[in-house]
C-alpha cells in the first residue's frame, strides 16, 4: 500500500481522484509537502507515514514543519538533524543524549544552549567535551569525578591546571 501511495503521489494524482479509485487511505497530505506538514502538525499523520509516501524531512521543514512538530509526529533525532541545527532540535524538545547518539557534535549541542551538566548526564565523553573547550574544572562542577576524568584520558596536570583539583587532593585519592 505504501508503494501504491508513493506511485500515486509520483504521478500527481489528486486526493479526490485517488479516493475515487479506491485509495481512501490516501489522505490529502500525500499530495504535497505543505498539506503533509499540516497533517503532522495536527497529529493526523505521523512522520513515518509522510516520509514513506516520499517526502523528505527537508521538504517538510521547508514547508513549515517545526522541530517540536517533528518530535510529536515521531521523528527521530537523526531525522531532526538532517534538516535542522542541533540548537533547533534542542529547542523543539529533543534531548542531549538523543542528539549525541544521532551524531551531533558536542560543540553543536553546547552552542545550542545545552549545559555542561546536560552533556555529562547525556553521556558525552571527557575527550569530546575537552575537544569542545570544556575544562576539567567545568566537568567536575557538572558532577564528574577526578577518576572519570583520568579514565577519560585527561592527565593529572590538566586536572590540576584547570583548578578541578589540587595536587594534595589527587594524592589523597591515590594518584601519584
Amino acid at each position: 500500500n505504501d508503494m501504491a501511495v508513493s506511485a500515486i503521489v509520483a504521478i500527481g494524482v489528486g486526493a479526490a481522484a485517488a479516493e475515487y479509485v479506491g485509495y481512501e487511505a490516501l489522505a490529502a497530505w500525500a499530495i504535497d509537502a505543505f498539506t503533509a506538514t499540516e497533517a503532522v502538525a495536527a497529529g493526523t499523520a505521523t512522520v513515518a507515514e509522510v516520509t514513506s509516501a516520499g517526502f523528505t524531512i527537508g521538504e517538510l521543514a521547508s514547508a513549515g514543519l517545526t522541530t517540536g512538530e517533528l518530535l510529536a509526529g515521531g521523528g527521530t533525532a537523526a531525522e531532526c538533524l538532517s534538516a535542522f541545527t542541533a540548537a533547533e532540535c534542542l529547542a523543539g524538545g529533543y534531548t542531549v543524549p538523543s542528539l549525541i547518539e544521532a551524531g551531533a557534535t558536542i560543540g553543536e549541542i553546547l552552542a545550542g544552549g545545552a549545559t555542561v551538566a546536560e552533556l555529562v548526564g547525556g553521556g558525552a565523553s571527557v575527550a569530546e567535551m575537552a575537544s569542545a573547550g570544556i575544562t576539567a574544572s567545568e566537568m567536575v562542577g557538572a558532577g564528574m569525578t577526578t577518576g572519570e576524568l583520568v579514565s577519560g584520558g585527561m592527565s593529572l596536570g590538566e586536572i590540576v591546571g584547570s583548578g578541578a583539583s589540587t595536587v594534595g587532593d589527587l594524592l589523597l585519592e591515590g594518584y601519584a
